[in-house]
Parts: C-alpha cells; structure tokens; sequence
C-alpha cells in the first residue's frame, strides 16, 4: 500500500494476525526500495504505531517459539582443519516449511535446510552461533547461543617412564592431550636419524601395533639400548591429525660395540678448559646430540665422516650442561652420558715456553698463565720437578739463559699444577744439534709420535705397532685442530704419507685422511663468474674470490703478529 504523507504530517500503521493473540508484532524500515530493513526496536510489540518518516515499512509476527540450536561434534575445543556441524530445531514446528536465519551475521540468511557443516575450519569460523526458523512474515526467536573458538593445530606432549633403562625394565610411554576422551586415538612412532638435520632431525616409524589406540598408554619391552619415539593423535571423521610430539628418549648409559660414545679427559686452552665427546662404531658417519636443546653445541648440528667429535668448554656462552650421545645414518643410537660443566671449574695454569730452542746468553721470560683472576698470592715454579722460585711474581726470568737451564718446567697455583713443557737451549753460533733445519719443535709426552717443524714444512712422524694407530692419529687430529682454531688452511693436495715396515710379516696400513678445505679451480671460476655477473647488475666493482681471499689472509696474518701471545705469532 502507498500512501502520499503531507509535509509536517503523520500517519498510523497497524498491524494483525488473526488468531495469534500471544504472538509479538516486530516493525522493520527502509530508506528506500532496495536498502536494508532496519529493525524499529522501539515499537517492539505494539500493533499500531504512529510514524512522520518517510519511507518503506513493514510487520512481522514473532512466533513465542524459541529455537533450539545443537553442535556435533559437541567438543570442548575446535582445532584448524577440522569440521563441525550446527543444527537448527523448532519445537511443535514438524511438519512445517520452515526457513532459517542464523548468526553471525556474515553468514547467508533463509536457508532452507537446518543443518550447516564447516569443513576445514580455520579463523574466519569463530564466533558466537544461533538460529532462528521463518515462515512467510512470521518468526520464532533466536535459540540459545554457541560460542565456537577455532585454536591452533594442536601438538600432543609425549613423556617416558623410566627416562633411564635398567635391565628387564619395560618403558611406558603416555601421549598426553587436552580432552584425551573426546574420540581420540592415537600413533606411537620410533624415530630415526634423519639425513638432513637442517630439515628435520628425525623421520619417524610405526610401531608395531602402534596405530590407532583408544588409550594413551604404550607399553615397549626388551628395549636395552637408547631410543627416540614419538607419538600424535586422530579424531573426527574428515581424519584431523594433530602434530608429532617432540621426540623422548629412554637413554642407556650400557657400552654398546656397534655405536659408543666416549669422554676423553678434561684438556686446556690459554682461555678455557674442555673435554672432548668421540663417537665410534660400525657406522662411517656419526653426528653428537644433546639433550635439552636449549642450547645446542654447533657440533651437534653436523655428520662426520669417522670418528665425530664434539668439544665442550667449561666457560662458555651457553651452557652445554645436559645428557649426550651419539647417532648414526644406520639407525644407530649409542650409549648416553649425563655431563654438567662447572662453571667455576679449574683444572690448573698453563706454562707458557717458547715453542724455539732460545739461544745461550740472552734473556727468556717463562710465564705462568693463570686463566683466572689472580686470588691467592703465590705462583710456584719448577725446574726438573725442583721448586725455584714461589713469590707473586707470575713470571721467571733469565737474565742471560745458559745451558744448565734447560729442561723441564711447571707451575702451580691454587694447589693445582700445569703441565710440565720443555724448554731447549741452543749456542749462540755453530750449528744446529739436530741435522735438520729444525726451527720449532712440539714437546709430547711419548716417543710413539711428534711432530718436527722446519723453516718452510712440517713433519709429523709416528710408529704403529700392531696396527695401532690411535697415537699417531691422535697427533695428527691435535696437529689439524689447532690449524683449524688458528683459521690456518691445510694444503692436503701437497702432502705425502711415507711407510716403512720393519716387520717380518707386512701389514696393511689404511692411509691417513684429511680432508681439504681449499677450493677446485672449476668451483673458483663459477663463483668469479657469478661475481662479474652481480657488478653488471649493480653497476659496481666487485672483488674476485683471490682478492677477497688475500685480503682476509693478510688481515689474520696481520692480527697474528700483532698478538704477542698467538701460538703462531714469533713464526710468522
């Protein structure tokens, strides 16, 4: 019906159903033909209302009919990618075609059917649901109110009982899950090393009847050597699976001869003290790893080819306190140790000696290097195990040195003693002693291998007995370690192993491996390439790998000299 209002004036609207006493009359209004009804809460429930605005207006009748709304699954959570259902129902309304609204209101209103389904729920589903039916001009009212929060996709925790194994003990391991009793099962799974640690540590593997478990609970006997496992759960019938959990470990402190973990003692720096972690085993590549991860050695992170080891420092700035063990690309795990550092820890000076013979007549300074700040007030000095000098003096001196001085020296500091190093003294014109042109030499402790080092070359010289090369190897590993701390490159392509075999019946001896950190003149030239290629982009000059190369040298070369107490420092 249209009808013409005069300016200033007004007009009554009333509104009816017959037969429906009880029922609430709602008014709506809009601008104009095609904008959005605007509901007139104000004349809720009167029949006739009395308007001067122009405009579009419409009743309703609000049946006194609640709605009743239902969820299934009916969860207390809803995880991302799952799906749930909402379902609309009418009391006293079968029987009648009914259309729905339903809330929030970004979803499409007058749907014919009662039930929604969200598949793949993620952000954009959360919010408060409710429903309500329509019928022609008549409406019952909203039903009650479900509020929906989506969550993140959820990771199970996995715990193991008893962390530590002992013989004929099984291990339970408990997946652990909010709301376990909401139509969860669960998957139990081994881990195993990974290649690529970068990526993923781990890749995982079922157990035996380790698929879809109604309870939390997995029972492992005759487990008797280390282990990771995982576990994560399922429900629903679109098959959301949560995460993995992190990996537990049961750990065996058991030697096992196809993959062990051993701890050398504890050795020194002028800086720090250290103690080495050695993997060794019937694999060829091994990696070290370390429980808790908070903070994780950067040798934990890399296979090696042999023997892996890691070192851990007694001061450093992080702490490598925590349970260690080895690993293998075999699927081997070996034995753990529990290793805590004292931060406070001191296992004694350092004797510092000129690595040179020291020419007879001119003056040496030998220096107790203490590694912590000085407390107690003396400093003791040995000469061949005789005390000589015990005073605050951190230094001894020789004015002019002679030949009675030389031998073997220590000191000692808070009750602990360095190791003893050997000081040689040579005359001050005439030749050499030795028939080489011996310029350095490095003191060890037994005669089954040293190392020579002359004007221009080094030479490390070792007898194996047996086919015992441990000695001889270990020199070798010292010898490249310390190359490798002093950011010195081995040119392994130029060096030469030597065998001569005393024995009655030859043995084979595998050659020594070390591997080269240069760089193949092919690799050289494709990075060149690529440098030329990045100053045609840039439209500026770039340095050649050589020239980047040189400077760095120089500038090490150069820090070197400049630090009196460098190992290397009177060699260059």
């Amino acid at each position: 019906m249209r009808y013409q209002l005069p300016i200033g004036g007004s007009v009554t609207l009333s509104c009816s159903v017959e037969g429906s006493g009880n029922w609430t009359i709602l008014w709506y209004r809009a601008a104009s033909f095609g904008s959005k009804e605007e509901p007139m809460t104000e004349y809720e429930g009167k029949k006739a209302i009395i308007v001067s605005q122009r405009g579009l207006y419409s009743c309703r009748g609000r049946i006194p009919i609640t709605a009743i709304l239902t969820i299934q699954p009916n969860w207390t959570r809803i995880y991302t990618s799952e799906a749930f259902t909402v379902r609309c129902e009418i009391p006293g309304g079968e029987g009648t075609y009914w259309s729905y609204d339903w809330r929030p209101e970004r979803f499409t209103t007058y749907y014919t059917t009662n039930e929604r389904t969200f598949y793949n729920v993620g952000w954009e589903d959360n919010g408060n649901y409710q429903c309500r039916g329509n019928i022609g001009l008549s409406l019952t009212e909203w039903s009650n109110v479900i509020p929906v929060t989506i969550s993140f996709k959820l990771q199970p925790v996995l715990t193991v009982s008893p962390s530590w194994l002992s013989p004929g003990a099984s291990v339970t391991l408990s997946c652990e899950i909010e709301y376990p009793s909401e139509g969860w099962s669960f998957y139990w799974y081994k881990a195993i090393p990974y290649l690529d640690i970068k990526e993923e540590a781990y890749k995982y593997e079922l157990l035996p009847d380790g698929s879809e478990t109604a309870q939390t609970l997995y029972v492992i006997t005759g487990q008797t050597h280390t282990a990771a496992y995982v576990c994560r759960a399922q429900r629903g019938s679109n098959y959301y699976y949560t995460y993995y959990s992190k990996p537990k470990f049961v750990w065996s402190a058991d030697l096992y001869p196809a993959a062990s973990l051993t701890v050398g003692p504890v050795g020194q720096t002028l800086s720090f003290d250290f103690v080495r972690l050695t993997c060794k085993g019937n694999s060829t590549w091994w990696r070290v790893r370390k429980f808790p991860e908070n903070s994780v050695p950067y040798c934990s992170n890399v296979w090696n080819l042999g023997e892996s080891v890691c070192t851990l420092y007694t001061k450093a700035s992080y702490s490598d306190d925590g349970v260690y063990w080895c690993e293998s690309r075999s699927k081997q795990f070996s034995n753990a140790v529990n290793i805590t550092l004292q931060a406070d820890f001191y296992s004694g000076p350092l004797m510092e000696i000129p690595d040179d013979p020291v020419k007879k007549g001119t003056f040496v300074r030998l220096r107790c290097n203490l590694r912590r700040k000085k407390i107690f007030p003396s400093v003791a000095f040995y000469h061949n195990n005789k005390l000589i000098q015990n005073d605050s003096r951190e230094e001894l001196n020789f004015l002019a040195v002679s030949k009675s001085d030389e031998g073997s020296y220590k000191c000692q500091y808070s009750g602990k003693e360095s190791p003893s190093r050997w000081m040689s003294v040579k005359s001050a014109v005439g030749p050499e002693s030795s028939s080489f042109p011996v310029t350095a030499r490095m003191k060890v402790m037994n005669a089954v291998a040293f190392i020579l080092r002359f004007s221009d070359d080094t030479a490390i010289v070792g007898r194996v007995s047996e086919g015992n090369k441990l000695e001889y190897s270990g020199v070798i590993k010292d010898f490249v370690s310390r190359c490798e701390q002093n950011h010195l490159r081995i040119n392994a392509s130029k060096m030469k192993e030597l065998v001569i075999d005393f024995s009655k019946k030859p043995s084979p001896i595998t050659p020594t491996i070390i591997q080269s950190g240069g760089m193949a003149e092919r690799d050289r030239g494709k990075l060149n390439k690529l440098v030329r290629r990045a100053s045609s982009v840039l439209d500026y000059p770039l340095k050649s790998i050589e020239q980047v190369g040189e400077e760095r040298m120089l500038s090490k070369l150069t820090s070197i000299m400049d630090n009196t107490y460098h190992p290397l420092c009177e060699t260059v």
